[in-house]
């Protein structure tokens, strides 16, 4: 028995209207991403941080921010035989920010991905991008407004916690044995802490100059050295055996992770009073003796103040 199925005239046009809207709709749809394409080098702006920093091969590409204000780089480099990506941006002209990325998520297509905040003006403005790696000659990237991708860059206001001279959020840390160190336990104690990742280049370079910092002051019980991170506790127990680095081990939660961002390495020193007196991003060669320079004076201030007060 044939089946037939017979289609009324009288419809058709309509269901063709109904087509051509929604193909109408799709092309007037603006996809955010845009792809990256690649020069040699590093921008005029960046050139002088190139001494500095333990980097080969450069290449950036300039993203579209919409302003001449601001300019947002993103770039290929590596490091011994090792391939990675950076990000930087110069704020009127001047160089304002610059580390290192690595794609280590992957998306719902299989593509290496990463939603990257950047934070600039004293922390207090934020820009979020998520690039994307199809291979290593395919990358595009699109603005972010908090979890949702736009077409234009969105600069936003925010209120850090982390900046010099506030006081220091109370927090609950993870040690490597499972005991809980909170806040409040930093008290009376100088505390000098290293926001930092296995896979962060940058950050393996400065531990032997924090382990040298921890060396020359471990026997001043009012000092507590704290490397913290929120890379899985099977990683840092593998690193830990493979390398020395002598800060106190420590891993954050979600909240501690939302305070501390996506940009490593961050170094900060704690008063006694709790109030943050330095702190510093991103890469920097000269960092460790920076460190224990501030750590020095503050040392020094609070021996005379303790004598005064007396």
């Amino acid at each position: 028995m044939q089946t037939k199925f017979k289609f009324n005239k009288m419809i058709s046009p309509y269901i063709l209207m109904l087509v051509i809207g929604v193909q109408s709709c799709n092309k007037n749809e603006i996809d955010p991403h845009k792809q990256i394409v690649f020069n040699e080098g590093l921008p005029e702006s960046l050139e002088s941080l190139e001494k500095h920093l333990p980097f080969k091969n450069f290449s950036y590409a300039i993203l579209d921010t919409g302003t001449d204000s601001l300019k947002v780089f993103f770039g290929k480099l590596m490091q011994g035989s090792k391939n990675g990506y950076w990000i930087g941006i110069d704020l009127q002209g001047m160089p304002a920010k610059f580390s290192t990325v690595d794609l280590n998520e992957i998306d719902s297509l299989g593509y290496r991905t990463k939603d990257i905040d950047i934070e600039f003006n004293e922390d207090m403005n934020k820009i979020s991008v998520r690039i994307i790696e199809v291979d290593s000659l395919n990358l595009s990237y699109a603005w972010l407004d908090g979890s949702e991708l736009i077409n234009n860059i969105s600069i936003n206001t925010i209120e850090n916690p982390l900046r010099k001279n506030a006081l220091f959020p109370e927090m609950n840390l993870e040690s490597l044995y499972g005991e809980t160190i909170h806040s409040s336990q930093f008290k009376n104690k100088f505390v000098i802490i290293n926001w930092w990742a296995t896979w962060c280049s940058p950050c393996i370079k400065e531990i032997p100059g924090l382990n040298g910092i921890v060396e020359r002051y471990k026997l001043n019980e009012n000092i507590r050295f704290i490397a913290l991170t929120d890379d899985p506790r099977s990683r840092i127990e593998r690193f830990s055996g493979a390398k020395v680095f002598n800060y106190e081990m420590a891993f954050a939660n979600e909240e501690v992770r939302n305070i501390f961002g996506n940009s490593y390495p961050i170094n900060i020193i704690i008063n006694p009073s709790g109030i943050i007196t330095y702190i510093s991003k991103g890469a920097g060669n000269n960092t460790p003796n920076e460190i224990e320079a501030s750590l020095q004076q503050q040392l020094e201030d609070y021996k005379r103040n303790l004598m005064y007060a007396n």
